[in-house]
């Protein structure tokens, strides 16, 4: 997802220059923009998240196998009079689609064989976040373009919940080790009271996911309401959080959703590199932690017990608001 705010800046780019290369041509000869996106099956669901219209087109494992395979998935397209080309990865297998694609313009990152494949590239932005590297397209592809990355949104989102006003409720993704919620959430739960938690689970398989999550929902404090979402659908997933209180989560893609959509997000972070890949350039607010404690007592790192006790402060205050 850290490559929607470039295809955001993008669109807005191009939709500028044909409409000003269109000022003097009869309606008929009209250029428009025909925007189509190619990702990989596990999370093309998310593009539907984007403000804008354009063509989804899913990629199986064995169409980015190889060289050919990938040829011959261009081909199965159909698509023709391809303009552009546009690469946001190092793969030769990808820079290879825009040739088999006949496009005029190739862009993409210099660096590696498959920058022979272009005709239009950059170096990378070593050590700055994506959607900088990413930004650092724009100028091979518009006549205009913002000095600054601005920040991704998502299109506007219904409520899951129509009762989210009177009933504000918190979405927490429950961490899972080897099939199992890790305990220590029990503890989390226990320093709370009279507060309303949607459970998810991105750790576990989606089959056991309603069952376990149901299952371990019935030993935690009994003074709280819990209610259980199955991750079967992104675009559900993000009506949920855009409308949440705080989307709790450690290292998870899911974070990127909830800030893309305006959601706030507690973001426990261990192995993700927020320079270089975090949420920082979307809409909602992130409030980060860092859980490398090399320290632990109970079970769980002293690092935890530091973080939970910053999002028990943020419930707190939540609730003074609602009283007052």
């Amino acid at each position: 997802m850290s490559c929607f705010p470039f295809l955001q800046a993008l669109v807005k780019g191009m939709r500028a220059k044909i409409e000003k290369d269109n000022e003097e041509r009869p309606p008929e000869e009209a250029d428009f923009l025909s925007l189509h996106l190619l990702a990989e099956k596990e999370w093309i669901e998310t593009l539907n998240l984007l403000p804008f219209q354009a063509y989804y087109h899913e990629l199986s494992e064995e169409d980015v196998k190889n060289v050919f395979s990938a040829h011959r998935a261009m081909k199965n397209l159909k698509l023709e009079s391809v303009d552009i080309y546009i690469c946001l990865t190092d793969s030769l297998v990808d820079a290879s689609m825009g040739k088999s694609l006949g496009a005029s313009v190739k862009a993409g990152f210099s660096g590696g064989k498959n920058a022979l494949l272009f005709n239009r590239k950059t170096g990378r932005l070593k050590g700055r976040h994506l959607v900088e590297q990413y930004h650092a397209l724009l100028p091979l592809l518009l006549d205009q373009v913002p000095e600054e990355p601005a920040k991704g949104f998502s299109r506007e989102l219904t409520p899951l919940r129509e009762d989210w006003r009177d009933n504000p409720y918190y979405v927490v993704n429950l961490s899972a080790k080897d099939g199992e919620i890790e305990q220590y959430w029990k503890e989390f739960f226990s320093f709370v009271e009279g507060e309303n938690f949607v459970l998810v689970c991105d750790g576990l398989e989606s089959q056991l996911q309603r069952e376990s999550l149901t299952e371990f929902l019935k030993t935690l404090n009994a003074q709280n309401v819990y209610s259980v979402f199955e991750l079967e659908d992104m675009i559900e997933f993000a009506k949920l959080v855009a409308y949440s209180q705080s989307f709790i989560t450690i290292d998870s893609p899911l974070a990127h959703i909830a800030a893309y959509c305006g959601g706030h997000t507690h973001f426990l972070r261990k192995n993700e590199p927020i320079q270089k890949s975090g949420p920082v350039y979307f809409l909602g607010e992130v409030r980060y932690f860092n859980l490398n404690e090399p320290y632990y007592r109970e079970g769980a790192s002293i690092a935890y017990h530091k973080v939970f006790d910053e999002i028990f402060k943020f419930i707190d205050a939540k609730a003074k608001e609602r009283e007052k």
